[in-house]
């Protein structure tokens, strides 16, 4: 994208930003502003009205960068969005390099950085969806609006969540609702096709939901944007990540996706759309960033609350790490904080399988990363520096990728990469 089309483009955005169909979803929402010393059940209201880009629960604002990194670790290199730049961070805490975005994201919307091949990065920043040079020069951008993950395949082939206006049927009632699609993309940004998530999940929307849409049109004219935009956001989908199923072979195109307000993570055939298997209601809450392990089991972060629920004794109110048996759908292992109440975000928040069997957690209401293995023990830590009007800047996402990986995208001459 040239310079020249950067003003087009900016006003196509906030044209988009400021119509409702668009706003439909919460991550478009404006970011909630979240007094300080708030119980855990205005923090949970207040990222109910949008996600907040920063920190809503930060236990001690003076750690800063790395704050632990044992020998245990798994060396590499860190990388994650900061709303303005994809920045690489060494084990040690230092910046190794930045990639500016062409377009800040949105406030509040978060912003997920995906490395490419040939020494790129795709980045989702709601409602953009854009491929960038690592030198910094930017290739094209697209406005979906697009949201939270992409996946990429093989063949560069990019996997975009889309949102858009959509109406569910029940019964004699045809309600309002925000549809969901995975846009199917080339490495150029020229769309393939478009698969409609929506009848594969409409029919999982429990009754009390449907009857919630329809109290919000009939108070559409009592009630905020924000609640209106939050009862129609009925999926939700945060990752997407194409995996070859090993548990049903054949059948076409396949990925795996979480979905925060359905309490799942399912594997969906994109050729024969339908689903493959499904897991999570009544096991976990708000699901978010779920990986395909080399033994077939599934791991993902566990919020333990959806935003959009009202705080009950019921909701469990701390977040877990959990790996799944698809075989079985039982529960193998798991991480939880000591005491559980220590670790957890309400929003967001990934768990990246290591290669030395360690997990990047990232804790995004805290803005927070660390590495924990498998016997529950934290081996590195990371504390976002970033900061704004005096509170600590959220974390999306992190990811780590080994040195070799790192000095290839780079193009390291010896002598200019970092330290093993």
């Amino acid at each position: 994208m040239s310079r020249a089309s950067r003003p087009l483009l900016t006003s196509l955005t906030l044209l988009c930003l400021a119509l409702a169909p668009c706003a439909a979803a919460s991550d478009t929402a404006p970011p909630a502003a979240v007094p300080r010393g708030a119980s855990r059940e205005t923090q949970l209201r207040l990222e109910a009205l949008g996600y907040s880009e920063n920190a809503t629960d930060d236990p001690d604002p003076s750690r800063r960068g790395v704050t632990r990194n044992d020998p245990d670790a798994m060396p590499g290199v860190n990388y994650y969005c900061t709303n303005a730049s994809v920045r690489f961070v060494a084990m040690d805490g230092a910046i190794l390099h930045e990639v500016p975005l062409e377009l800040a994201a949105s406030p509040g919307s978060g912003c997920l950085a995906e490395l490419y091949r040939d020494r790129e990065v795709v980045t989702v920043g709601s409602p953009l969806l854009s491929m960038l040079r690592l030198g910094g020069q930017p290739r094209w951008s697209k406005l979906g609006p697009y949201h939270h993950d992409v996946g990429i395949d093989a063949t560069g082939l990019l996997y975009a969540l889309r949102r858009f206006d959509s109406v569910l049927t029940r019964g004699d009632a045809k309600l309002p609702i925000t549809g969901q699609a995975i846009d199917v993309l080339h490495g150029k940004g020229r769309a393939q096709r478009s698969i409609d998530l929506t009848p594969m999940l409409a029919p999982m929307i429990p009754e009390e939901r449907v009857r919630r849409i329809a109290e919000a049109v009939a108070s559409r004219g009592r009630i905020g944007k924000e609640e209106f935009a939050h009862a129609l956001d009925v999926f939700h989908p945060n990752t997407v990540e194409v995996v070859d199923w090993p548990h049903a072979p054949g059948g076409g195109r396949r990925v795996l996706i979480a979905v925060r307000q359905l309490d799942r993570i399912m594997v969906i055939d994109l050729d024969e759309r339908r689903i493959v298997w499904e897991w999570g209601a009544g096991q976990i809450v708000g699901p978010h960033d779920p990986w395909l392990l080399p033994n077939g089991n599934v791991l993902l972060f566990d919020n333990g609350v959806r935003p959009t629920q009202e705080p009950a004794p019921s909701v469990r109110m701390f977040s877990r790490v959990v790996e799944v048996d698809p075989r079985t759908d039982r529960i193998v292992w798991e991480y939880r904080g000591d005491p559980p109440q220590s670790f957890f975000s309400p929003s967001r928040g990934g768990a990246q399988p290591l290669q030395n069997g360690n997990v990047l957690v990232t804790e995004t209401t805290k803005g927070r990363a660390f590495e924990v293995t498998r016997a529950g023990k934290i081996v590195w830590e990371y504390w976002n520096p970033d900061f704004h009007d005096g509170a600590r800047r959220a974390l999306y996402r992190m990811h780590r990728i080994g040195l070799d990986e790192y000095r290839a995208l780079r193009g390291w001459r010896e002598g200019n990469a970092p330290a093993d």
